[in-house]
């Protein structure tokens, strides 16, 4: 009877110290399990965004030959090749890098500045190809969140007031855009930030209520196995 006694206390010890290992990995692995999620999520949206890259570059060159600019060595078209350069890049970083959040970030600041390059040469804050501005921002909120989107709306706001000025200087003559069509372009791009730090919150908190029903199931499957080992 005694020894039975210390055997039934021994299995009572082990399974309670199972139970209780198993509880803090419980607690602890949630933690990794999301970050993996989210480094998978951010290499998703980058995989997709480098392809709309690839057909903004395409219709670039399809625009700059509708709009009369001839290939040869000129300011429009070194900006275009040194685009395409960085496209390569980025399409090559998107599927082999290990570091998916450096390369998001690099990417995230590099877009805007690219269109205010195409855009300094093509006609300032009026140029066609301008509205690539707002595809930068939409891009943001896909990947990123709330304050992401708002702070690269105001970054895309400088990248315009700078264009406003360098442009006459760029050119050697005053510009045509005027001080209402800078404030226009600056109202659409705060309007589209804001529309982008909506749909990254939205996108956020869904996300947010799929991961943590997983992370309930996961965890009540496997604190059963636990009770039954």
């Amino acid at each position: 009877m005694l020894t039975r006694s210390w055997h039934f206390r021994w299995l009572r010890m082990a399974s309670g110290w199972s139970v209780s290992a198993e509880s803090m990995r419980l607690n602890e692995e949630p933690l990794w399990v999301e970050a993996a999620q989210d480094e998978n999520r951010l290499r998703r949206a980058e995989q997709d965004i480098r392809w709309l890259r690839n057909i903004g570059l395409i219709g670039w060159f399809v625009v700059l030959q509708g709009h009369g600019y001839e290939l040869g060595l000129t300011p429009v078209w070194a900006v275009y090749a040194a685009g395409v350069a960085y496209g390569l890049w980025a399409h090559v970083q998107a599927s082999r890098t290990r570091n998916i959040r450096r390369t998001a970030v690099v990417t995230t600041f590099s877009d805007p500045v690219l269109a205010a390059m195409i855009c300094l040469v093509t006609g300032g804050i009026d140029a066609v190809l301008y509205p690539f501005f707002y595809f930068t921002q939409m891009s943001v909120a896909i990947r990123f969140g709330v304050w992401e989107s708002i702070g690269i709306a105001v970054f895309n706001c400088f990248l315009t007031v700078a264009i406003y000025f360098a442009e006459p200087l760029y050119a050697g003559h005053p510009g045509t855009a005027t001080p209402l069509l800078l404030a226009t372009k600056i109202f659409l791009l705060g309007f589209a930030g804001f529309m982008g730090a909506i749909l990254a919150e939205w996108a956020r908190r869904h996300a947010s209520l799929i991961l943590e029903h997983a992370r309930t199931l996961r965890e009540s499957g496997e604190r059963y196995q636990a009770v039954l080992r």
